[in-house]
C-alpha cells in the first residue's frame, strides 16, 4: 500500500495534517511552502491572539474592539516556522505513542544542522521582508500508518536552541 504513494504526495499529506493539527493548538496558518533559492519552511504560523474579553463588552464594542485588534503591532506575535517530517510506518500508531523515547524511525532525526541552518536562514530572510521581529522554529513529527488510514502529530518547539 506504502508504494502507492511517492514521497512527494506523502509529504504532501503530513504536511495536511500537520496545518491540522497546529490549528487545533490555537496557530493561525500564514502561509505554506515559503520557498526560497537555499531553502523552505513547510509551515509559517502565528498564535490566535488570546483576549480576555468577556462576551458582553465585545458585543458593545464590536466597532472598536476590530479597530484595536488591526491597531495590534504586528511586532507583537511571535512568527512560528514549522518544519514537517512524514514516516510511513506499519505499525499501530497507539504502539508508536506509548513508545516515543524509543522511535528508530523518527523523523526528527532527519533534521540535521545543515537543513537546520537553512531553515533559520529562510526564516531570518521571511522576517526581513515582512518587517517583523520574533520568531521561533520548531519540527511537527507525523507518524502515517497507510493501511488503516490512521496519523499521530508530535509538536517539539525550539528545535533551533
Amino acid at each position: 500500500m506504502a508504494n502507492e504513494f511517492n514521497n512527494k504526495k506523502i509529504g504532501e499529506i503530513g504536511e495536511d495534517l500537520a496545518v491540522k493539527f497546529l490549528k487545533k493548538r490555537g496557530f493561525y496558518i500564514i502561509s505554506r511552502n515559503y520557498l526560497k533559492s537555499w531553502g523552505e519552511i513547510d509551515i509559517v504560523a502565528r498564535e490566535k491572539p488570546a483576549f480576555v474579553f468577556g462576551r458582553f463588552f465585545r458585543r458593545i464594542f464590536k466597532k472598536e474592539f476590530k479597530k484595536a485588534l488591526k491597531n495590534i503591532s504586528r511586532e507583537m506575535y511571535t512568527i512560528h516556522f514549522f518544519e514537517v517530517k512524514t514516516t510511513v510506518t506499519h505499525e499501530k500508531i497507539s504502539k508508536i505513542k506509548n513508545n516515543i523515547v524509543a522511535r528508530e524511525m523518527d523523523p526528527a532525526s532527519r533534521v540535521n544542522e545543515k537543513k537546520l541552518r537553512n531553515i533559520i536562514n529562510v526564516a531570518k530572510t521571511y522576517m526581513l521582508e515582512n518587517d517583523l521581529c520574533l520568531y521561533q522554529v520548531h519540527l511537527v513529527s507525523v507518524f502515517m500508518n497507510l493501511n488503516d488510514k490512521t496519523a499521530f502529530c508530535e509538536l517539539f518547539y525550539n528545535i533551533d536552541r
